[in-house]
């Protein structure tokens, strides 16, 4: 019984999208230092869309700041909300289900903790060392987070599968490895937020999302099938 979320971009979106500041989307795929990860797949697009004349762009004149082939699609999946909500034959309640985290309000300071040499999963801040390659204890530790309502995530870093009800705000340079699903809708500020993965963003009240500050989004097949593999207990199928 596998997930199968279907990444069509770095970021897909179903309501309007405004990017701007020195935020990158890069639908390239990339590995990490340490991850063990398959050999890189075909280029997605930087961002899909359910109308590409919602994206509005602030400082990225010509898409100067999105990468992938092409740089941005619309694509009538990113309009459904299927996408965001059926995995396959698991669906958003089900895999909320599988939450081993459950995160709400303002949140700082995210960050791997470790007692007596062993990852302190209990802790509700660490969300696992996605820095491989120091032996570290937390490296192979992906949780599922799950926020019943809004969501601000400021500084730190972490990794697994990250299920947003509301909507997500990210501040202070947090850094992601993994799926990002989000049934409201995402706003960076600031020094904004980098998510290694893939992020989507279903706008359930169609509203706009803002990728601004110092925002970066990549897709990272590896990132993504590490953290559905090893949370889900599971394989996972990326398409």
């Amino acid at each position: 019984n596998l997930p199968q979320i279907n990444f069509l971009a770095a970021l897909t979106a179903r309501g309007a999208t405004r990017i701007g500041g020195s935020s990158q989307i890069d639908g390239n795929d990339h590995n990490y230092p340490g991850w063990d990860c398959p050999a890189l797949s075909p280029a997605k697009p930087g961002i899909a869309a359910s109308d590409t004349s919602q994206i509005t762009t602030s400082g990225c004149s010509n898409y100067s700041c999105i990468a992938g082939s092409p740089k941005v699609v619309q694509d009538p999946a990113a309009a459904d909300t299927n996408t965001y909500f059926t995995f396959g034959s698991i669906g958003w309640a089900e895999l909320r289900s599988m939450a081993s985290k459950i995160v709400t309000g303002n949140v700082q300071g995210i960050a791997p903790s470790v007692i007596s040499g062993q990852c302190n999963e209990s802790d509700f801040k660490n969300f696992g060392e996605p820095w491989k390659g120091t032996g570290a204890p937390c490296t192979n530790y992906y949780p599922i987070i799950y926020s019943p309502g809004d969501l601000i995530l400021n500084t730190g870093r972490g990794q697994g599968i990250l299920l947003v009800e509301g909507n997500l705000e990210v501040q202070g340079g947090f850094e992601f490895y993994g799926p990002v699903i989000v049934r409201g809708t995402l706003r960076t500020a600031g020094g904004g937020g980098h998510f290694n993965g893939g992020v989507l963003a279903a706008n359930v009240e169609l509203d706009q999302n803002v990728v601004i500050g110092n925002a970066v989004i990549s897709y990272s097949q590896c990132a993504i099938l590490k953290a559905l593999k090893v949370a889900s207990r599971t394989e996972a199928v990326v398409r």
